[in-house]
């Protein structure tokens, strides 16, 4: 049986979320101090976090990502049952999950209908790392692995990459790209996963030298699942790695937002990739 945690100072909310998650057979904690989350999320591991998107200076999202750190595969999200949650596409960057008013009570139903549905994780999903030049695609692996994700195997191109996803779909639980490579780009390889079938599940992490937001766009339009800019920074590719882990393994979508939406990122992207 799945458990959810709610954090929310909005009693009428709790008991609505009460009554989605036991609806969808799930146990149910709710708490309205921030601290007592914290002892709880130190206490047990929880599958879904849900923040109350109106606590004050960016509180929800520091507290989904602290709870990642305990928890890596748990899925966090925050919600606004009357509204919007404020700065919605940062937290979409961090890998939450939003959900918005009416439409997202219903999002949040077909969730809790699929958190029995994750696949079992044994530590065997790799990384596909895809770079044309030898020396950085070197540095980049020997980084991926220092952070505890292996096997990495590195490819030379997009028609290459291809070869080894379509075989065995589930073997790489996240593609790691450049996005300028002779040839086919990284965002054709992007839109082609995203195309097919059988691999349109598998995060796809971006890597660019060229951080501008309407680059950015582009590929989030394509269906990217997250960024970092070359020579990334540990602790970045981490956050990335462990959201697309945390995607893959809860079969959950990875992409940011619908392409439709895309346009409404852009300033949260230019904070994110300075």
């Amino acid at each position: 049986m799945s458990t959810v945690l709610v954090v929310s100072f909005d009693q009428g909310a709790i008991e609505e979320l009460r009554v989605l998650c036991e609806g969808a057979g799930c146990r149910f904690r709710s708490v309205s101090i921030l601290d007592t989350a914290r002892e709880w999320l130190a206490m047990q591991p929880f599958d879904l976090l849900l923040v109350d998107g109106r606590y004050s200076d960016g509180v929800s999202l520091t507290l989904l990502e602290e709870g990642w750190e305990k928890h890596p595969l748990m899925i966090g999200g925050m919600f606004h049952l009357k509204g919007v949650v404020e700065e919605q596409w940062v937290a979409r960057l961090a890998g939450a999950r939003i959900f918005n008013g009416e439409s997202g009570i219903e999002q949040l139903r077909r969730l809790l209908g699929r958190l029995d549905a994750r696949m079992a994780f044994d530590g065997s999903y790799g990384v596909l790392l895809v770079e044309d030049l030898d020396s950085p695609r070197d540095i980049i692996a020997s980084y991926i692995e220092s952070l505890g994700f292996s096997p990495v195997k590195g490819v030379r191109s997009a028609v290459e990459a291809i070869k080894v996803l379509q075989p065995n779909p589930n073997a790489y639980f996240c593609v790691v790209t450049d996005i300028n490579m002779p040839g086919q780009s990284g965002i054709e390889l992007l839109r082609e996963i995203r195309r097919d079938e059988s691999l349109s599940h598998l995060p796809v992490v971006v890597l660019t030298a060229y951080a501008t937001g309407e680059n950015l766009v582009e590929c989030v339009k394509a269906g990217a699942t997250g960024f970092l800019v070359k020579p990334p920074r540990k602790k970045l590719l981490k956050a990335e790695l462990d959201k697309s882990l945390r995607i893959f393994v809860n079969r959950i979508s990875p992409r940011i937002c619908r392409p439709e939406d895309a346009h409404l990122l852009e300033s949260a992207l230019d904070l994110t990739v300075r």
